[in-house]
């Protein structure tokens, strides 16, 4: 059964919270097209107040034709294909992602503080410049890991179900709950959550 199925189910019944184009940063000004096109669906009825229930994400990267989806008990997909987080155990050994602000800079310090950290204690760490993509990217494990702090709730709601769905865990910066609201936000394997917790919060300025 296509992963589309289920989504086109659940998506008849289904009231759209939004949907998120390509970023409008420097990156796309310079000639860079940074994708960010998601579509985010939440259950309404039922739903708590205050707290939206994601239950059906899609993510289109065009730069490399790929298409992620995931639906809330069904599982994570890349162009019909299950996916999973990645199997690393040591931080030492992963490649892990982050983004840095281009308009607030208030905690730019910190930002920096915590890069210098994680490029000591990993591989190595990227930037794509979209929020949903590096998501996307933790759950299908082409990165073992993602922070990231200030972001929007529409920057990191549709890439957070990817990532659950695909068998990582999200928190904010510092293991707890609370990171749509804050948006500072976690994504890893189980196996390196906990490690990658540890340097952000060992971090000084």
């Amino acid at each position: 059964m296509s992963s589309l199925a289920p989504l086109s189910r659940a998506l008849l019944a289904a009231g759209f919270l939004f949907a998120t184009g390509v970023h409008a940063a420097p990156q796309f000004v310079n000639g860079l097209t940074i994708p960010a096109n998601t579509i985010d669906a939440t259950g309404v009825p039922g739903a708590n107040a205050g707290r939206v229930g994601f239950f059906s994400d899609i993510y289109y990267d065009p730069n490399r034709n790929d298409l992620f989806t995931a639906s809330r008990g069904a599982g994570a997909f890349l162009n019909d294909r299950r996916i999973r987080v990645g199997k690393r155990t040591q931080l030492s050994d992963c490649l892990v992602a982050t983004g840095h602000p281009h308009v607030n800079t208030n905690q730019l310090d910190l930002d920096m503080a915590q890069l210098k950290a994680m490029i000591q204690r990993t591989v190595g760490v990227r930037r794509e410049g979209s929020a949903a993509l590096d998501l996307a990217y933790v759950a299908c494990g082409r990165t073992d890991g993602y922070w990231e702090m200030n972001l929007k709730p529409w920057d990191i709601a549709a890439g957070s179900l990817l990532v659950q769905e695909a068998g990582g865990i999200i928190t904010d910066l510092t293991g707890n709950e609370g990171w749509l609201e804050s948006g500072d936000i976690l994504a890893a394997n189980p196996k390196i959550m906990h490690q990658m917790l540890q340097v952000l919060n060992q971090v000084e300025l």
